[in-house]
C-alpha cells in the first residue's frame, strides 16, 4: 500500500507504541544517533513494515545518493531512505 510517498508493506499490530527516530547526516556525530537506532532494531529483533519514497522526501541535492562507480559505469545507485520498524516487547512489571 502507498500513502504520500510511504510505501507500507504490512501494519504492524502495535499497542503503545514508541517512536524512536535515528539520522544520518551532520547531526549524527560519530554515529550515534544512526547508530543507535540499528542497535535497538537488532537487540529488540524489529521487523521492517515501511519505507519513506526518496523522491518525495529528500533533497539530492542536500541528502546525496551513495554511488559505486567502475570505469566510468555507475555499478550501484543507493538513495537517501527511511525505513520504518517495529518489535514487540513485554516490560517486566507484565511478565
Amino acid at each position: 500500500m502507498k500513502t504520500q510517498g510511504i510505501h507500507v508493506t504490512e501494519w504492524p499490530d502495535l499497542k503503545a507504541p514508541i517512536l524512536i527516530a535515528g539520522f544520518d547526516g551532520w547531526g549524527n556525530a560519530l554515529d550515534v544517533s544512526r547508530g543507535m537506532a540499528v542497535f535497538l532494531i537488532r537487540k529488540l529483533k524489529a521487523q521492517s513494515f515501511a519505507g519513506i519514497n526518496p523522491d518525495i522526501f529528500y533533497l539530492y541535492d542536500i541528502n546525496r545518493p551513495e554511488v559505486d562507480i567502475e570505469g566510468g559505469i555507475l555499478k550501484h545507485l543507493a538513495p537517501p531512505c527511511g525505513t520504518f520498524y517495529a518489535a514487540t516487547i513485554t516490560w517486566k512489571n507484565e511478565a
